[in-house]
C-alpha cells in the first residue's frame, strides 16, 4: 500500500520537492497508522478477548496487554527478577527472555519505518520507470515492490531470536533483529536513486 501511493504520488504530481514533501506526510500517516494498529489496537483487543474468555492469568494481569507499555512493564519485571531458567510460553511472561522482549518492543516501530520507507521506494521507482511502455513498467513496479515487500520479510524471519533461543538458548541481540530488515528498503532506495540520478544528469 506504501509503495503503490509512493507511485501514485510521483505520477500524480512529478519529480519536484514537493512530491518530496508529500511523500513524508504520506509515509509519516502510513507508519503512524501501522503502529497504531500493530503495537496498540491489536494486542489490546486480543487482551479483552482472553479477558472474556477467561483465558487471562495472574502474569499477564500483571503487565497487561500486549502494547509497548505492557511490553516494557514485563521487560523490567524480568530484568529486575531474573528467572531461573527462561521460557517463551505465553502464559509465563515473567519468564521471557530480555531480548526477545526487546524485539517486541521495537519490531512495530521497524515495520513502521519499512512502510515509510517504502512511500519513497515507490516515488523513486516510478521516476526510474517513466519511460517504460505501460505494460513492462507495471510489470517492473511489481517485481520492485515484491521483491523488496520478501526480502524484507525473509530477513525478518533469519535475525528474528526466537528461532535461536528456542534451538540452542542463544540470546540474539533483540533491537538488531527488529532494526536490520530495514537495511533492504534503504539500500533499495540508495541504488534506484544513484540509477535516477545517472540517467537525469548522465
Amino acid at each position: 500500500m506504501a509503495f503503490a501511493g509512493g507511485v501514485t504520488l510521483k505520477d500524480t504530481m512529478g519529480w519536484s520537492r514537493r512530491t518530496v514533501r508529500n511523500a513524508v506526510v504520506l509515509g509519516l500517516v502510513t507508519s503512524s497508522l501501522c503502529y497504531s494498529l500493530a503495537a496498540w489496537a491489536v494486542p489490546v483487543f486480543h487482551h479483552r478477548d482472553l479477558v472474556a474468555r477467561g483465558v487471562e492469568t495472574e502474569d499477564t494481569r500483571q503487565f497487561g496487554p500486549r502494547t509497548p507499555a505492557g511490553i516494557l512493564r514485563n521487560l523490567r519485571f524480568v530484568e529486575a527478577y531474573p528467572p531461573a531458567e527462561h521460557s517463551l510460553r505465553a502464559d509465563t511472561p515473567e519468564l521471557y527472555p530480555p531480548n526477545v522482549l526487546r524485539w517486541q518492543l521495537h519490531l512495530p516501530l521497524a515495520v513502521a519505518a519499512f512502510g515509510l520507507a517504502n512511500v519513497f521506494l515507490g516515488v523513486i521507482s516510478a521516476e526510474l520507470t517513466v519511460d517504460l511502455r505501460r505494460g513492462r513498467r507495471r510489470n517492473a513496479l511489481l517485481a520492485i515492490g515484491i521483491a523488496g515487500a520478501a526480502a524484507f520479510l525473509w530477513l525478518q524471519l533469519v535475525t528474528a531470536p526466537i528461532e535461536p533461543f528456542l534451538g540452542s538458548g542463544e540470546f540474539r541481540s533483540g533491537i538488531l533483529a527488529a532494526w536490520l530488515p530495514l537495511s533492504v528498503p534503504i539500500a533499495e532506495c540508495l541504488v534506484l536513486m544513484y540509477f535516477v540520478r545517472s540517467r537525469r544528469f548522465g
